[in-house]
């Protein structure tokens, strides 16, 4: 942790694995634990989760995220949703299916749908009463 209040950064972005799913709890932990001890007070972590969203029934990945941050010390600050593709006017997908009509790109790509965006969560930290009295 830096022991200077000018030490420190004011914004940390980082990228979890596509594997996070299959980390130990521990690792995840450890993550927030190393940035939140990087970042001066008032700062921010936007982490970037590159994995897809959790099996019917499966555990959100995001929640893994945000409880690992809250037990580190940071605040759940924001979602955002960063588009990766052009999202269609209309989706083609929920127009009925008509027989006499041939693939107007309601099939999926290997029975999946190709994915549209990425989950950003924002986490800041907050300064304590000794943080304050050293700014």
């Amino acid at each position: 942790m830096p022991d200077q209040p000018d030490q420190g950064v004011d914004l940390i972005l980082a990228a979890l694995p596509q594997a996070i799913e299959r980390l130990p709890h521990d690792d995840v932990n450890t993550a927030m634990s190393t940035w939140r001890a990087l970042l001066r007070p008032g700062g921010f972590l936007i982490a970037g989760l590159t994995t897809a969203p959790p099996p019917p029934s499966g555990f959100s990945y995001r929640a893994t995220v945000i409880a690992a941050a809250r037990g580190a010390g940071l605040f759940y600050h924001q979602h955002i949703p960063a588009v990766l593709v052009p999202l269609p006017e209309h989706e083609p997908r929920t127009a009925l299916q008509h027989p006499d009509k041939g693939d107007d790109r309601r099939r999926l790509l290997a029975g999946r749908h190709l994915p549209t965006f990425r989950d950003l969560v924002m986490f800041g930290t907050t300064a304590t009463g000794e943080e304050n009295a050293h700014a």
